[in-house]
């Protein structure tokens, strides 16, 4: 116990063989002289029954009942035990009666004055338990106090009744108690370490499917570069053929020119021819209108050929435009465009060359016109020698 306990009093009135007793006790070691019968049990029983007995027990105290610890003749008695607990006093009382339940009440004397701390046989013993530090009233019935036969009765219960006894006086009981809650406990560790290998092998195998899911996402990105690229490839392609469409867009433009120049040209011819018309004879006119046939012939085979040029180069632009594979390299777009730009520049160079050619014959034609003497053989020119220089420069122009 941790702290010192001292017995200062005692009162019994009515209790075995005490009818008013009161003793008080010194200081030291204290010896109860006196012959059998004289009582001494008595005072030691009551002091135990008073600070320790339960009377919901199984067993009665000294066996009997509580008529059997009333002096003979009475039908109520008294307990009163003074004591000193770590420098506190505490009064504890039990009043025992024949016709009315047992009551106890523990009062604390501070400053000489009282103070009930408990009222009731269970509150009061669990009290008394509480302030000796003790864990059960066993513990001092078999350790401090031995009544008598008391200890003949521990030695002949059960084993397993003694093993609970014993571990109370030592104060394991509780340590039984932690014992099986630690088994408890290690059981539980037990489950959780079981669950914490399947967590854990399960989180090898979810590490494992994320390091595969990873791999599949590098690959997936990597895929996903390559198509950027080939994307990009693409709209470079495409951005090729808009310059394609723009070279086809000019070309078109520089054909409706050079339609219009020749169309210019024709009428230019034309107002030649009529002013040239109004100028000639009657004779003159004929050979003009046979040049003017002739030339107009020339004219619409001329046109065939370019029709037939336009078509080509239709083609060609189509064939351009309907190309299914749009990953063709940028080398070859360069090749058809400068193909198309040597085309056209082919063409310029033929309308130049043709253009000069009849100009040059229309010249001559005119110059016969309007000659008398052949510009090359200085010979003289009649009409007949006209029409047949003539006729030779538009056989030469077709």
């Amino acid at each position: 116990m941790s702290n010192v306990t001292i017995v200062k009093k005692v009162k019994i009135r009515n209790i075995l063989s005490h009818e008013n007793t009161e003793i008080t006790f010194p200081l030291g070691l204290i010896a109860l002289v006196g012959p059998n019968g004289a009582g001494k049990s008595s005072i030691v029983d009551s002091i135990v029954y008073t600070l320790f007995y339960n009377p919901q027990s199984a067993k009665g105290f000294r066996g009997g009942s509580k008529r059997s610890l009333l002096r003979t003749g009475a039908s109520d008695g008294l307990i009163e035990v003074e004591l000193s607990v770590g420098g506190r006093t505490y009064i504890v009382q039990r009043f025992i009666g024949i016709s009315k339940p047992e009551n106890a009440m523990l009062i604390e004397i501070e400053d000489n004055k009282k103070k009930i701390l408990a009222s009731g046989v269970s509150k009061v013993l669990g009290f008394i338990n509480e302030i000796l530090g003790i864990p059960s009233s066993e513990a001092i019935r078999y350790t401090i106090v031995s009544r008598q036969n008391e200890l003949t009765a521990f030695i002949e219960d059960t084993a397993s009744s003694r093993r609970e006894t014993i571990l109370k006086l030592l104060g394991l009981d509780e340590i039984e108690k932690a014992k099986d809650l630690l088994k408890d406990h290690l059981k539980k560790i037990e489950g959780d370490i079981k669950l914490f290998e399947e967590l854990n092998r399960q989180y090898e195998g979810i590490k494992k499917q994320l390091e595969e899911l990873n791999n599949i996402i590098n690959e997936k990105l990597s895929r996903r570069e390559k198509l950027s690229k080939e994307v990009q490839m693409v709209f470079d392609e495409l951005k090729s053929i808009e310059r394609v469409k723009d070279l086809v867009y000019r070309y078109n433009e520089l054909k409706t020119l050079k339609e219009i120049v020749i169309e210019l040209n024709k009428l230019r011819k034309l107002q030649d021819l009529c002013s040239e018309l109004n100028r000639l004879e009657l004779g003159e006119m004929i050979s003009a209108l046979e040049i003017y046939g002739n030339a107009k012939k020339r004219i619409d085979e001329l046109k065939k050929q370019l029709y037939e040029i336009d078509i080509k180069v239709k083609n060609t632009i189509e064939r351009i435009k309907n190309v299914s594979d749009f990953r063709f390299k940028e080398n070859k777009i360069d090749e058809i465009v400068e193909a198309i730009e040597r085309y056209l520049d082919e063409i310029k160079r033929i309308k130049h060359t043709r253009v000069a050619e009849v100009k040059f014959n229309e010249d001559s034609i005119n110059v016969l016109k309007n000659s008398t003497v052949c510009p090359l053989c200085k010979r003289e020119l009649n009409d007949s020698l006209k029409k047949q220089l003539i006729n030779d420069i538009i056989k030469h122009i077709e």
